[in-house]
């Protein structure tokens, strides 16, 4: 039998005065049994179920995995540690993909391991932690990281590029010491990996930059993006399964990542690898058609118009708001998760009220 959970599989936490633990059941609790005792949190992220149990009378989580929901291993973390600080966050798996054999049936192949960002200080506007990353059944984990960012909500600067296996970006913080001591905010710089975390490097701006003669390998001429503990839409940061290979994010080159007012919008065709800055000021974007559109819109600023590319970014052209839209301050620009469509929504105030705009680029053709 497939190691999968079973169609009718219910997950519970038990209540204490039951014997606590994390129960599942295949027939509506007609029966159960207690996959992990004395547990205090599960979740489900993508095929696997994660349950966490109290470890060092509370002072430390021990982490357990199961793919099947009938049984689960303990999490194994480096130095043969099986417990870590009960401050973690579950980062986005890698998700599985569908393909078809010879004879046309269609398979899914799983998706790869688990990551976890572990904080290693909270300390308030000095918090970061270390990424870990697991093997591909979840239950063996490396340090991947040091000094990745996260915000006092847990939310954690990493994101994967969507339809690219075992490539990532990442912000970490370069001045951990002086943030820690209070003598200046944190410092980020942006990473990518491309081979699932094993290594990392800083992103790649193409083209003259004030500091183009300093080596970007030690970040001081760098590029370094907004990343997830600064959005408003979480879906999509960077990249859209639909569309493999493009991703795109605001920031700046140089030594680390400035204000978001100062920032601009950078594009890159090879997965994150190397960057081109594709327009001025920092925009909201989405692509559509799997890549073959691209539409932006001004962050900051009232707009009029929107704009959109149908060459990945070499040039651009303007669509008009109705009259009645004109001045919009954009909050989300927006479409199919998977990015196929040439439908567009944006959403925004105009004149104090709520603007909802409907963009339609199905006839729109490359001149």
């Amino acid at each position: 039998r497939s190691k999968r959970f079973a169609r009718t599989a219910v997950v519970c936490a038990r209540h204490p005065d039951s014997g606590g633990g994390v129960a599942v059941s295949e027939n509506w609790f007609r029966s159960e049994h207690v996959l992990v005792p004395n547990a205090t949190d599960f979740a489900l992220v993508g095929r696997f179920l994660l349950i966490s149990q109290d470890a060092d009378q509370g002072r430390a989580l021990a982490m357990h995995v199961s793919a099947d929901g009938r049984s689960a291993a303990q999490a194994q973390f480096p130095g043969g540690q099986h417990a870590m600080d009960p401050a973690y966050t579950v980062l986005e798996p890698e998700p599985g993909f569908d393909y078809r054999d010879a004879d046309g049936r269609t398979h899914t192949a799983p998706g790869g391991g688990l990551a976890l960002h572990v904080t290693t200080s909270a300390h308030a506007g000095a918090e970061w932690g270390a990424l870990y990353t697991s093997n591909s059944n979840g239950t063996y984990f490396r340090r991947a990281l040091e000094h990745v960012n996260r915000d006092d909500a847990g939310l954690v600067d990493f994101e994967r590029v969507r339809a690219l296996e075992g490539v990532a970006l990442a912000n970490v913080v370069a001045n951990p010491e002086r943030a820690l001591a209070g003598g200046e905010p944190k410092r980020l710089r942006s990473m990518v990996t491309v081979d699932g975390g094993a290594r990392w490097r800083y992103l790649r701006a193409t083209g003259a930059t004030p500091c183009h003669v300093t080596a970007p390998q030690r970040g001081d001429c760098a590029l370094h993006l907004h990343g997830y503990t600064e959005v408003s839409d979480p879906e999509n940061i960077y990249s859209a399964a639909g569309a493999v290979g493009l991703a795109m994010g605001v920031g700046n080159v140089g030594a680390h990542l400035g204000r978001l007012g100062q920032a601009d919008t950078y594009l890159s065709a090879d997965g994150g690898v190397t960057w081109a800055m594709t327009r001025k000021g920092p925009m909201w974007h989405e692509f559509g058609d799997h890549g073959a559109l691209i539409v932006v819109a001004d962050r900051i600023h009232p707009v009029s118009v929107v704009e959109y590319s149908l060459d990945r970014g070499r040039s651009w052209l303007t669509l008009p708001l109705p009259h009645d839209a004109h001045s919009t301050r954009v909050d989300a620009l927006t479409t199919t998760p998977d990015s196929s469509s040439r439908r567009f929504v944006l959403h925004g105030r105009a004149n104090g009220r709520a603007v909802l705009v409907g963009l339609d680029f199905t006839g729109a053709q490359p001149r």
